[in-house]
């Protein structure tokens, strides 16, 4: 059904593919990632997350993902369900969701700093 989904989301937003799953990584702010699609839509260059169900933190990991490319200003989660239909998030700007992105990152580093995160919890585990 999700590739039902997918394949539906491309027929109908017809995304032109410019980068799959990438492995990324920011000297900058020390992290790493690996976004589904970077495409552009409607003349937006986004980067692109698929969930089996969409939440609102969906709009911090676009804004991560829109920090370890520049030119990237726009994003949009689409969730891909077991029935065959699929719900975005539409193509909104990261501007800031990169800020919010970047202050649970801080916040994640000084927890990881002062040993109140076991290696597990920073694996995702």
């Amino acid at each position: 059904g999700q590739v039902r989904a997918c394949r539906k989301f491309f027929d109908e937003m017809k995304p032109d593919v410019l980068n799959v799953e990438i492995p990324m990584f920011s000297k900058q702010f020390m992290f790493a990632g690996c976004p589904d699609l970077i495409c552009k839509i409607e003349g937006h260059e986004c980067v692109t997350d698929y969930k089996s169900a969409l939440t609102d933190l969906v709009f911090i990991q676009l804004g991560g993902y829109a920090l370890l490319d520049k030119t990237i200003t726009h994003g949009i989660g689409v969730e891909l369900r077991e029935d065959g239909k699929y719900r975005t998030t539409g193509i909104v700007r990261v501007d800031r969701f990169k800020q919010e992105f970047l202050a649970c990152l801080s916040v994640f580093n000084i927890r990881k700093r002062l040993g109140l995160i076991i290696k597990e919890d920073a694996d995702g585990e």
